[in-house]
């Protein structure tokens, strides 16, 4: 269940406490700026047993009942979501810890992607009807499911190659348009069969493949949360052709993007 879902701007030198009454989980997207979070003693407001500096983009995760003081070092940008997770979630809920009931993911590969279903989920939860809570709350599970793609504890992400990595921050940041296998290994370095080959042995995808899934990811997003046409949406990443477009999403997430608009589905296209 989500309790609330905002988005938030701090000014540089603003400072927050959370109590240890404070019972529901908490997720901070920081998208901007530099936050220090500090771990308190009891209800105390001074004594600090810990404290780590994040900067964005990433994903800040407060287990219930953690006391904990927030300075904002920079102006930051910030979505935030208070919820209490499912039963099957907690096995997405178990990041690199940064002390103590705090835990947190720098956002590399899908940071994009991610930071735009968090702004799916506070899209949703403003609706304040059943249907569009509930439509928030499949949103959060789905940001898990892609936080779970790089999370180092549950993957073996940060064993991968270098090149590896940096192609999929490559992926992720040209979803405008049509990759080419060889145009993603001249960005990293490597020749076009010896990356596909990589690319496969430690994603479990095909370089264009995972590409097709993020550009239909981005599609979804802007269906459910704008009221913009089928065409400009395939226009924005990539198809310049909308029945090639239709065509493709069909392929991944089951239905045409007019249906899914009407009615999304639950599940993320990353399969």
């Amino acid at each position: 269940m989500i309790i609330q879902a905002a988005m938030l701007t701090r000014r540089s030198g603003d400072t927050y406490c959370r109590s240890p009454e404070f019972s529901c989980w908490t997720l901070w997207c920081l998208r901007k700026g530099r936050l220090k979070v500090s771990l308190l003693e009891g209800n105390s407001s001074r004594k600090i047993s810990d404290q780590v500096v994040f900067s964005a983009p990433s994903l800040i995760l407060l287990h219930p009942h953690i006391p904990v003081k927030v300075d904002a070092l920079q102006s930051t940008q910030e979505t935030h979501v208070y919820f209490e997770p499912r039963p099957d979630w907690i096995g997405f809920l178990q990041w690199g810890e940064a002390f103590q009931g705090c835990q947190a993911i720098v956002l590399e590969s899908y940071s994009q992607i991610i930071l735009d279903v968090a702004t799916e989920i506070v899209h949703y939860y403003r609706r304040d009807d059943t249907t569009h809570r509930a439509l928030a709350l499949n949103a959060l599970e789905r940001l898990f499911l892609l936080v779970d793609r790089i999370n180092p504890n549950t993957s073996s992400l940060w064993d991968w190659d270098d090149r590896i990595k940096a192609a999929l921050r490559y992926l992720d940041h040209n979803l405008d348009h049509l990759l080419h296998v060889e145009e993603i290994a001249r960005a990293v370095g490597m020749s076009p069969s010896h990356l596909a080959h990589l690319f496969k042995a430690q994603t479990g995808y095909s370089p264009i493949r995972l590409h097709l899934l993020l550009r239909i990811e981005k599609a979804k997003q802007l269906l459910l949360t704008t009221n913009r046409k089928v065409r400009d949406i395939a226009a924005e990443i990539g198809f310049v052709n909308p029945y090639h477009f239709s065509t493709c999403f069909r392929s991944v997430v089951g239905k045409s993007p007019v249906n899914y608009r009407k009615n999304p589905m639950r599940e993320t296209a990353l399969k």
